[in-house]
């Protein structure tokens, strides 16, 4: 039986009870955001080492969510006004702004692959919430993730991993406001439903073996899966 061994991960940094690992790659890098005076701020954690994440204009802060096996990291960010959240991409020492054009009430980069391509999330106009993929290649472009199952009415596709094969994972609502993940792949959307999920099930990642994690709900309680 293989040995399990536990760290406790706390930014010394974090004045407030709260850190939160949300990424890791193939080296052991670790991202996450911890929470100091009220305000949220990145961290990468590598060779024993914290170092903090913020981004230059997330004067009200910074969240990592995700790196990949070239060291590039994803995350968020909230600037002077506040109201709506920024995605970024930290390259090379360089912060890049991530919205999508549709995002006019905010944008969230949440994951990414040794490709570069960016997956996440977006609200419009009208507070719905879609998923997205970023592809730098060709200077740039963002392509909508709904899945065809999700509600008119609930508008919620929630992107967030993608393997080094292109497939991304997540969940959207029905009409029933009842959540289901789903797997994204040459172009089609495969419902993946925990069998115990009665209440629901969210997929958060996936490997380029295509194993995926998530999350599923039964009546009582919530409970990881894979």
């Amino acid at each position: 039986m293989p040995v399990q061994t536990f760290t406790t991960l706390n930014d010394p940094l974090a004045t407030d009870p709260f850190t939160s690992a949300t990424g890791i790659n193939a080296s052991g890098n670790i991202v996450g955001f911890y929470h100091s005076s009220s305000v949220n701020h990145g961290f990468l954690l590598s060779g024993g080492t914290y170092t903090t994440i913020d981004d230059p204009l997330g004067t009200n802060g910074t969240s990592a969510q995700g790196i990949n096996d070239m060291g590039q990291i994803v995350g968020s960010y909230r600037d002077s006004a506040s109201t709506s959240p920024h995605g970024f991409l930290l390259s090379g020492g360089t912060y890049t702004t991530i919205d999508d054009p549709l995002g006019t009430k905010g944008t969230n980069a949440i994951g990414l692959n040794n490709m570069g391509q960016i997956v996440g999330e977006y609200l419009d106009a009208g507070g719905g919430i879609h998923g997205f993929l970023y592809n730098p290649s060709g200077g740039g472009s963002y392509t909508t993730l709904d899945d065809p199952l999700s509600s008119p009415q609930n508008r919620n596709t929630q992107a967030f991993d993608i393997n080094n094969a292109g497939q991304v994972v997540g969940f959207y609502t029905d009409s029933h406001g009842n959540q289901h993940g789903f797997l994204f792949s040459s172009g089609t959307y495969t419902t993946i439903d925990d069998p115990l999920g009665t209440a629901g099930t969210a997929l958060s990642g996936i490997n380029d073996a295509g194993q995926i994690v998530g999350t599923y709900r039964d009546d009582t309680v919530s409970t990881g899966s894979s």
